[in-house]
């Protein structure tokens, strides 16, 4: 009975610890509660020159641009119109150690684009502030995703979405990208950094045009030591109730 008791408090906690962790997403968006036709609320434009702003961003549902919402009912489309690098940028408290996840489709790109980047502050072109980057570019005419300037070797499939996770630790300078949940690598940050807090996706220098989507664009702190801490516990309890 003590067994069972004890095993049912472990569950409990685990219970209230997953339920932080949750609660402790400090960015997320799916663009699903700006109106159709909008610029994304949570985001701002991007743009190397002021008087050189090349790029919009509305939020579009399936009457509007049938096919190119991911799920739910609306998704963000970025068209960038060549000239200086512009694109959308999004700012938030300073994370060290976590995971951003974001889904993107390209329908067009006529040279290199960067789908998202993480930063260390809003001045996205001040030389410290980047950190890593992965990227879509042609290598030999053909289209493979980059990270920081390299090829890493994985195709790009237009008009489709592909999923990105970035785990990130700033005390180790260093991220690791999967795409469409396959691990591609483990890649240094350009800069050092106290914490990612800005996340950019533009063209990376023009002229040419390009359009892509994002959607489900998350930041979410890594789980706690404690929660590892209790589920390893709860495992031997369950293994010595055996």
């Amino acid at each position: 009975m003590r067994s069972k008791n004890v095993t049912i408090w472990a569950m409990l906690v685990v219970s209230v610890i997953v339920s932080d962790v949750s609660a402790t997403t400090v960015f997320s968006d799916d663009f699903e509660n700006v109106a159709t036709g909008s610029f994304p609320a949570k985001w701002t434009l991007s743009y190397k020159q002021p008087d050189q702003i090349n790029a919009e961003a509305i939020v579009v549902d399936e009457a509007t641009d049938p096919g190119s919402i991911y799920e739910g009912g609306k998704s963000v489309r970025i068209n960038f119109n060549g000239g200086s690098t512009s694109g959308i940028q999004t700012t938030f408290d300073p994370v060290t150690r976590g995971v951003v996840t974001f889904f993107c489709r390209i329908d067009e790109a006529s040279d290199d684009l960067q789908l998202l980047g993480l930063f260390n502050h809003s001045n996205t072109f001040a030389p410290d502030s980047h950190l890593i980057c992965v990227s879509a570019e042609p290598w030999d005419n053909v289209w493979e995703y980059s990270v920081s300037g390299a090829s890493i070797g994985v195709p790009v499939v237009f008009g489709e979405y592909a999923r990105f996770d970035f785990h990130f630790d700033t005390d180790l300078d260093s991220a690791a990208l999967y795409i469409n949940n396959q691990m591609t690598g483990n890649y240094p940050f350009e800069n050092p950094s106290d914490g990612v807090t800005t996340l950019r996706s533009c063209d990376d220098s023009g002229p040419g045009t390009a359009e892509w989507y994002l959607d489900n664009v998350t930041v979410i702190p890594e789980p706690t030591t404690l929660l590892l801490l209790v589920l390893g516990n709860l495992a031997l309890l369950r293994k010595h109730k055996d």
